[in-house]
């Protein structure tokens, strides 16, 4: 069934300010709104590559891109790890992540979640601190 008003069909119906998703009528559902479920991922891109830097300089992250279906705007999420050697551990020392006064390897991880919960690829990028 097709809910019509003024001969065109009803594609959304405000009640009192609220956005209503189904009508009623002698117990019966007579219309409900059409939702699509997001299921599209969002894709995150590095900007630049692998970042080499002098001990004790400031490190200015060339950032990520992000897109997505839905249009928004979406912050990245970072996760950070630090290695002198071998295996990296987690790190969250510094103000922005990096303590650029540690010599090794920062590998800084960037991923993102849309608001329909849909979790991104993730992207790496190694940051060296050299003497």
């Amino acid at each position: 069934m097709t809910l019509l008003f003024d001969g065109n069909e009803l594609e959304n119906i405000i009640y009192n300010g609220n956005d209503v998703s189904k009508v009623i009528f002698n117990g019966n559902t007579v219309w409900e709104k059409s939702v699509e479920q997001d299921t599209e991922s969002p894709v995150v891109t590095l900007i630049g590559g692998d970042v080499t830097i002098q001990r004790y300089s400031a490190f200015e992250d060339p950032g990520v891109t992000i897109t997505d279906n839905s249009g928004e705007i979406l912050t990245p999420k970072l996760t950070i790890y630090y290695s002198s050697n071998g295996p990296g551990r987690p790190f969250g020392g510094a103000p922005n992540g990096l303590d650029t006064s540690v010599l090794g390897t920062y590998a800084v991880w960037y991923s993102a979640t849309d608001s329909s919960g849909n979790v991104s690829n993730s992207v790496r990028r190694f940051v060296n601190i050299i003497e």
